[in-house]
């Protein structure tokens, strides 16, 4: 534990102005986004100010525990939404779960058929770039079965990128979305119980403990959300988050996705990224079909079911659910049971491929 806060320190010490950078970089982002009306101002602002500049050869920095402590905020966030209706509403949204499953299997199929046939790649890599969620354990399985990592890493990074660009702008385009003041950055920190922000921080921090335990995905933010939650259904607190607070966190998460561009020169990898975006732009339509279905079966908000559907990365997809004002508990839900059926059927669909002879033996250290 020494030794990690130790690297960190001397990280922090070496790349400081890369943060500064990042982050100043990070909130003119946001600020010209906020000017031009586009949903989601201050987490997309930031990621497309951060990855312009990183393509652009800018040397930028975001550590992984600043963004881990932001998306613990975002989670104690999210909690606070959290009502007992939850409960109720779950089973009502069996035929939406089962078409997160259908949305799975034909994503996957598509894209790697897209990567198989049309961007000539091997079916290892192909495959890999293929899973909508779960994608650092994509680039590790990648890795084992000597895909190429850098296209695989590419296409999932697109993936995201795609998606969290994509939906906003094109509800606010299409759709006449206005952009929420729910992170406008207007709330004075005043009125805030001293007793019910300290008991608010034990019981996030007491939840990350837990999902870590336990083996919850995502336990940065999903741990701070179950504990908050908790504790909100049990009306012991009801806590008001300060916009600035939740702006900050967006403005880092936003901004480290966009710095992941790092080092990523533009010749080198222009036809993974043109492939990556192409697989990006076909797994959105295959999520926008499935909730158009959904939409058809079940009646439930075309909106929704575009955001539940959508295979963004959580974090970001809970967050533009937030931006859009959309129901958030629905949302999240559904993107937990995609991430968790992802990460649970990629590993067994490894296996089968390698039985049949599709996939080679994993590389031997």
């Amino acid at each position: 534990m020494q030794e990690c806060i130790r690297k960190d320190l001397l990280d922090f010490r070496l790349n400081w102005r890369e943060l500064a950078l990042s982050l100043a970089l990070g909130l003119v982002g946001a600020l010209v986004f906020v000017e031009l009306r586009i949903p989601l101002p201050w987490m997309i602002g930031p990621m497309f100010a951060n990855m312009v500049a990183a393509l652009c050869g800018l040397k930028l920095w975001v550590p992984g525990w600043l963004k881990l402590a932001m998306l613990m905020i975002v989670g104690a966030l999210f909690g606070m939404t959290v009502t007992p209706d939850l409960i109720h509403h779950i089973p009502q949204w069996w035929p939406t779960v089962l078409l997160i499953v259908v949305f799975v299997v034909l994503s996957v199929a598509a894209v790697t058929f897209y990567m198989r046939a049309i961007a000539k790649y091997d079916i290892m890599t192909s495959f890999f770039s293929a899973t909508p969620g779960g994608m650092i354990a994509a680039i590790a399985l990648a890795a084992a079965y000597r895909a190429d990592v850098r296209i695989v890493s590419l296409s999932q990074s697109m993936r995201l990128i795609v998606t969290v660009f994509t939906i906003p702008i094109a509800f606010r385009l299409f759709a006449d979305y206005q952009v929420s003041d729910a992170v406008a950055v207007t709330l004075p920190l005043t009125n805030y119980g001293f007793g019910d922000v300290m008991l608010g921080i034990a019981a996030g921090v007491s939840g990350y403990y837990a999902a870590k335990l336990i083996r919850v995905p995502s336990p940065h933010m999903f741990g701070p959300m179950i504990g908050v939650a908790a504790v909100n259904l049990a009306g012991i607190i009801h806590l008001q988050f300060p916009d600035p607070l939740i702006a900050a966190a967006q403005i880092v998460i936003g901004a480290e996705v966009g710095a992941s561009f790092a080092g990523v020169r533009v010749q080198a990898v222009a036809r993974g990224l043109a492939h990556g975006v192409g697989a990006g732009f076909l797994m959105l339509g295959v999520g926008v079909a499935c909730a158009v279905v959904a939409h058809w079966i079940t009646g439930t908000s075309q909106t929704q079911l575009i955001l539940a559907f959508a295979p963004g990365g959580f974090a970001e997809m809970a967050l533009v659910a937030f931006g859009l004002g959309s129901d958030l508990t629905f949302v999240i839900f559904h993107q937990l049971v995609r991430y968790i059926l992802v990460m649970t059927a990629a590993p067994i669909m490894v296996a089968v491929m390698r039985r049949t002879g599709a996939l080679p033996p994993p590389a031997q250290n």
